[in-house]
């Protein structure tokens, strides 16, 4: 059994990586190839719980804004539903042919990342408001793909949207408000698997659960910072380190 330092450092893991721009499935898949350091499904659940409730924390004011502008932000909630449903259409055919549990992909992908986040654009002058059919198709298409281990679904979803001229902080809130249903989906898909015996939260969970709930707020307001100064773009580095570690010692540390 992990001791609580373990969950503790699970926690935060989670929360970070969940929101910066690294993937957290990729830490979490690379940790587990090598170390065995793999939290059991019941953990999952509550980690990623407290990952989700940071967002609808920290855009309650958003969320409650768009709801009492509701024709104003018509067209960002129909995008959100398209974002949806094509993130389903890819990500779901992803996970069902077993290309999620493939740890020996992780150097491409987090080097896929890494060149994304090099070449990430300034962005324009568009406000979410303004998000168009097209415009959501393509961030869900960025949103599906990122269901693969080392594929940032922030990173992808950001730059696609800053890509498509909207502002730093519009790309921040189409990422994240708009990912709510695919990181809800997610949770749920998860939670499902355990619902059987019963959703108990033990003790070491609880503080997985609050470590990845605060870690997770912070992370989320590091990123709105850095993309309001334009400083995205440094977290390749991070990823490039990851990818030239996970080639190094998946490919040749293992043998």
């Amino acid at each position: 059994m992990c001791s609580s330092f373990i969950y503790l450092l699970l926690g935060i893991i989670q929360g970070l990586t969940e929101f910066l721009p690294v993937s957290s499935s990729g830490h979490l898949t690379l940790l587990e190839t090598l170390f065995g350091l793999k939290p059991d499904l019941s953990l999952n659940v509550f980690l990623h719980m407290g990952t989700l409730i940071a967002v609808f924390i920290f855009f309650w004011r958003d969320i409650y804004s768009i709801s009492l502008k509701f024709k104003e932000n018509i067209s960002f909630l129909v995008g959100i539903v398209v974002m949806t449903l094509v993130t389903a259409l890819i990500g779901l055919p992803l996970k069902l042919v077993g290309i999620l549990e493939n740890p020996h992909i992780l150097p491409i992908t987090f080097s896929a990342t890494t060149l994304a986040l090099a070449l990430t654009p300034n962005g324009g002058e568009r406000v979410k408001e303004d998000m168009s059919l097209k415009d959501a198709l393509l961030i869900g298409l960025a949103q599906g793909f990122a269901v693969i281990p080392g594929i940032s679904r922030s990173g992808f979803t950001i730059i696609t949207a800053l890509a498509l001229g909207f502002k730093p902080d519009d790309a921040f809130k189409i990422s994240f408000i708009g990912g709510i249903p695919a990181i809800l989906g997610a949770f749920l898909i998860e939670s499902k698997e355990i619902l059987g015996g019963g959703l108990f939260l033990k003790p070491e969970e609880l503080l997985g659960f609050i470590s990845a709930l605060v870690s997770g707020i912070l992370a989320l307001e590091l990123l709105r910072t850095l993309l309001k100064e334009r400083r995205i773009r440094g977290f390749w580095v991070w990823t490039g380190l990851l990818a030239v570690f996970s080639l190094i010692s998946l490919y040749f540390w293992k043998h």
